[in-house]
């Protein structure tokens, strides 16, 4: 097989409306450079000839001694097409039993628009016609490497004229015929429908002209052609090509039902060379004709079910389907059978349980071995007597809101439910229940109106009733009561102590049961409060991120949601630029020499570190001795002078450097 790469590209090389100087479509083999052009169809052709110019040459140079000539004889026409032949001697209505085309024959094909177009078309299609009629040449004498332009002038009463001229191409690289993709079939009744995905692109370039379709009995072959002749990859309307469509097909006639066939399907370009195969297709023709459907569909009851019978049309299929629904208009479901592979001829089934009082509807329909349904039986309906209860509601619930109880559950699956009726009991024991629906209700809520102020605790059941009267049993007992509408006391500020910038705050505890939360109010200006902090307890803590003057309150919520008044405000500062506090309980100690210091961290406020200075009380000279890191809280003084006093100050320091009030210890060796 020879691969090809197109150098020019071109819409279609048909006569579809061309012009007086017609394109060339030029390839490459690995070898040789292919060149073909439309043929120019008249009765006055002698032939053509092909030449030839080097890029960067302004000669051109002719490559055919004697001008190519179709073969019109009947002999040379076998030897080249083979079982293609009648369909190219068909086209000029020519006897196969005859010596060869005649000019008649010619002129009659030639002398109509729709002629030439319609032979260019099969030439284009069927590339062995373009050899027969002299449409394509290979130059065997061009060199590796080299770009090329190719002429061809068309030879009539023994005078040239230029017929068609190709763009630049190179010698002579080779790229495969582009392989059918997404080649895929389905069995129809004696036939294969083949299709596979529309390369635009490779259509357009002309690296694709035709299709060639093989079938074979198994899957190793031998596979034969089954499109004897080429196939037109695109619509042809009125002289002009149709609009595309996204696929090619292609349909297999006159097979055996039930055979499975195995295809695969190789692209062709405009020289007659083939791509590899496709993927392998496998394809089984089916009877895709309607079944009869059943006939006589009945019903009888069948325990807590119902028994339906049909009888079997006259001509065989391979089984039946039972079908039903609770609406005339459906949705109807599969009942009979369970799954495809239950498949049977049995002309019976039986559906159950069936409930009682709600009308079930019936069809039946036949199925065929090509697995198509027949048309429907007309539909029958069955209905049983109710003698069961609906079942009782489930998931009763009861918001309580301010003068009413919201009742809510969830709805009953019975097909003829008629309603719900709502009780209720205020009765200690909650065995007293006073029914409060005049009549069954559609909805799954309910709305009882009772006093804002009660305190009673209710309790709700619920019943579910159908069209025939049937009760069910009451839902599960809820009990609830409408929401407090009193609010909480208001609580007590007894703290607000602020260190640093964290303030602590505590308050009196209230003594209500259903206290929920309390809320903390701050305010910058004594007016406006805004919440800031939600405790579950008494006490919390609020970090201020500016300095300034702040006012606390706090008020009390219950699980309502009703909260009590703000309590009295209590008032803090805090200064961001404040000095950090000194440390504290320090202590000194004079071992062999050596004076350790020692301290407890401030209170309060941020620490970054601490500053040792010592003083000599003798001299008054002042001297830094060191840092420590917060976590160090100690030092040693090793150049302590014998006999002398010091006095030492500790002074705590934050990250910017700012210093507490010092720390003092002294030091005296006299005493």
């Amino acid at each position: 097989m020879i691969r090809i790469l197109w150098t020019y590209s071109l819409i279609l090389l048909t006569a579809l409306s061309l012009p007086a100087q017609q394109p060339v479509l030029t390839a490459g083999d690995g070898e040789a450079l292919w060149v073909r052009w439309p043929g120019h169809y008249s009765t006055a052709l002698e032939g053509y000839h092909v030449y030839r110019q080097q890029s960067g040459s302004t000669d051109w140079q002719r490559l055919t001694a004697q001008a190519l000539a179709p073969d019109w004889s009947v002999t040379g026409i076998r030897e080249a097409l083979g079982v293609r032949a009648g369909l190219f001697l068909h086209l000029f209505g020519a006897n196969e039993g005859a010596q060869a085309i005649t000019p008649a024959q010619r002129s009659e094909l030639f002398g109509t628009e729709q002629g030439r177009n319609f032979l260019g078309a099969q030439a284009l299609v069927n590339p062995e016609f373009g050899h027969v009629l002299a449409e394509i040449y290979r130059d065997t004498t061009a060199r590796p490497g080299t770009s090329y332009r190719y002429r061809v002038a068309v030879v009539e009463a023994g005078s040239e004229r230029d017929w068609a001229q190709s763009g630049t191409v190179a010698c002579c690289t080779s790229t495969p015929v582009p392989v059918p993709q997404e080649v895929d079939g389905e069995g129809r009744h004696q036939s294969v429908l083949l299709y596979w995905k529309r390369e635009a692109g490779a259509l357009r370039s002309g690296q694709l002209a035709t299709f060639r379709v093989y079938r074979a009995m198994r899957p190793i072959g031998p596979f034969q052609r089954a499109n004897v002749a080429g196939m037109l990859p695109v619509r042809v309307t009125a002289g002009s090509e149709g609009p595309e469509d996204d696929r090619h097909s292609y349909s297999d006639r006159f097979l055996e039902n039930g055979t499975t066939y195995y295809y695969y399907v190789a692209g062709v370009d405009a020289f007659g060379r083939e791509s590899a195969p496709s993927a392998l297709v496998t394809v089984t023709p089916q009877d895709h004709r309607l079944p009869p459907p059943p006939s006589g569909l009945e019903a009888a009851p069948f325990g807590s079910g119902v028994r339906i019978r049909w009888e079997q049309p006259d001509s065989p299929v391979k089984g039946y389907e039972l079908w039903r629904a609770t609406d005339r208009g459906g949705p109807f479901t599969r009942i009979h059978p369970v799954t495809d592979l239950a498949l049977n001829t049995a002309t019976q089934a039986i559906d159950g349980p069936v409930p009682g009082g709600v009308p079930h509807y019936y069809f039946a329909v036949s199925v065929s071995d090509a697995g198509l349904r027949s048309h429907t039986t007309d539909t029958l309906v069955v209905l049983l007597p109710d003698l069961d209860a609906p079942a009782p509601p489930e998931g009763v619930r009861a918001i309580p809101e301010r003068g009413r109880m919201i009742l809510t559950w969830r709805p009953n699956t019975e097909p003829d439910l008629l309603g719900y009726e709502v009780e209720r009991a205020s009765d200690s024991k909650f065995r007293t229940r006073f029914l409060l629906t005049s009549s069954p209700v559609t909805d799954t809520t309910y709305i009882d109106s009772l006093p804002e102020q009660t305190e009673t605790v209710f309790g709700y059941v619920v019943y579910a009733v159908d069209r025939n009267g049937n009760r069910s049993a009451p839902s599960e007992i809820i009990m609830a009561r409408l929401p407090d509408v009193v609010p909480p006391q208001a609580p007590i500020l007894t703290r607000v102590e602020r260190k640093g910038k964290v303030v602590h705050l505590q308050w009196t505890a209230n003594p209500e049961r259903d206290l929920d939360h309390y809320r903390v109010y701050r305010s910058a200006d004594g007016k406006a409060y805004m919440p800031v902090r939600s405790p579950a307890g008494n006490s919390t803590t609020d970090t201020l991120t500016e300095g300034g003057t702040y006012w606390y309150a706090v008020s009390a919520l219950d699980q309502t949601g009703n909260e009590s008044e703000q309590s009295a405000a209590v008032r803090t500062s805090y200064d961001p630029h404040e000095r950090p506090s000194p440390p504290l309980n320090g202590t000194l100690e004079e071992r062999d020499g050596i004076i350790y210091l020692a301290w407890e961290a401030p209170a309060d406020g941020p620490v970054a570190g601490y500053l040792v200075v010592r003083k000599e009380l003798d001299t008054s000279r002042s001297s830094d001795l060191g840092q420590a890191e917060p976590e160090d809280r100690s030092f040693r003084d090793r150049s302590v002078r014998k006999g002398r006093a010091y006095e030492y100050r500790i002074y705590t320091r934050d990250g910017r450097w700012r210093m507490s009030d010092p720390l003092v210890l002294q030091f005296d060796p006299g005493k």
